[in-house]
């Protein structure tokens, strides 16, 4: 089969515009297309259902095979995007329900599991709840427990939308360099053993909950990894919650959810890596890790099923986008050498 590309906007008139001028500029005739529709996190404002559906129908071409991606929450605590808690239903499922209105093939989604690290100060009003070491092991497990079980009622209640989990990067933010403490950490879908616990539950429900395998979210934490044994209680805390060392590389594991038929969609972005002192982590074109990112999309392009890729490499202006216009011809170009 083949890759879909997708290059990922938020519903506004001018992004949406440019994602389509961009992929038929670069895309062959014939090449499936679409666009990852992105609304980002809760508290920067979201914009109306009626607003979003209006932009998007004025805007993408119809024979267009789109994603959603459901609002979320990373560096803070939001009850309403925390599959855990009852709040998440009602408020993601008007957003679930406009992905099927919108007739997206796929809506991505994030556990919403955040725990602040042990270490830290909670701001004022958090329930210490949220703070890792608080919750018994009985109580993670039970939170564990809803968000697999409200993941499997949202793919039974959406059946045309294939429902797709995102693994979790760490740390979960990306100035942590400077204070560990600041860390923000997420005890689901972050290592490949994690990720293979879900894909396990996933297997035995139904068949459209699977995975988003975001690459640059995996790659950095694998970078954060070097540290794991450091004595420093800061930097062990920020791996409190993901459990054991996990150094499986990128491709084996894409090669494993490939096997296992549940990997739905890729966001595909290098990461710079995590370090002690580094003020800024991002999703950069494919240049610190691009042979393990070549192995990853010539396994998507030999894959029986159409993989949709969604090239999430940062940027500074979302109109021009020159890093995910360099990722994408890198890629059309065979992926034979690294982005300078």
């Amino acid at each position: 089969m083949t890759i879909l590309y997708q290059l990922p906007a938020f519903p506004v008139e001018e992004q949406l515009k440019s994602v389509v001028s961009i992929l038929e500029e670069k895309l062959p005739p014939g090449a499936p297309r679409g666009v990852q529709f992105y609304l980002g996190q809760t508290r920067n404002g979201l914009l109306s259902v009626d607003a979003v559906k209006d932009v998007i129908q004025r805007t993408i071409p119809s024979q267009y095979q789109n994603s959603f991606h459901l609002p979320f929450a990373s560096r803070y605590v939001d009850s309403q995007c925390r599959l855990d808690e009852p709040a998440s239903e009602a408020f993601l499922g008007q957003y679930l329900a406009l992905a099927q209105d919108l007739g997206c093939k796929t809506v991505l989604v994030h556990t919403g599991t955040t725990y602040y690290h042990p270490l830290a100060t909670l701001p004022e009003g958090v329930d210490r709840k949220y703070q890792w070491g608080v919750r018994s092991p009985e109580d993670l497990e039970s939170s564990k427990h809803e968000v697999y079980r409200r993941l499997h009622a949202i793919a039974v209640q959406y059946p045309n939308l294939d429902v797709a989990l995102e693994n979790a990067p760490l740390p979960m933010n990306n100035t942590s360099g400077i204070d560990p403490k600041k860390a923000f950490l997420n005890n689901m879908v972050t290592t490949a053993d994690q990720i293979k616990n879900f894909i396990d539950y996933a297997k035995c429900t139904v068949e459209n909950l699977g995975l988003c395998l975001d690459t640059n979210h995996y790659l950095r934490m694998l970078s954060a990894m070097a540290l794991y044994e450091h004595q420093d209680p800061e930097i062990r805390g920020m791996f409190a919650a993901i459990g054991r060392r996990e150094d499986t590389n990128l491709p084996t594991l894409t090669d494993a959810l490939l096997s296992g038929g549940r990997l739905f969609i890729v966001q595909f972005a290098d990461n710079n890596g995590w370090e002690l002192g580094k003020r800024d982590v991002r999703a950069i074109a494919p240049s610190r890790n691009p042979y393990q990112l070549r192995s990853v999309i010539r396994m998507i392009q030999e894959n029986e099923r159409e993989i949709p890729v969604s090239f999430d490499v940062d940027e500074t202006d979302y109109v021009a986008r020159p890093h995910q216009r360099r990722t994408l011809d890198w890629i059309l170009s065979g992926v034979e050498t690294p982005i300078e």
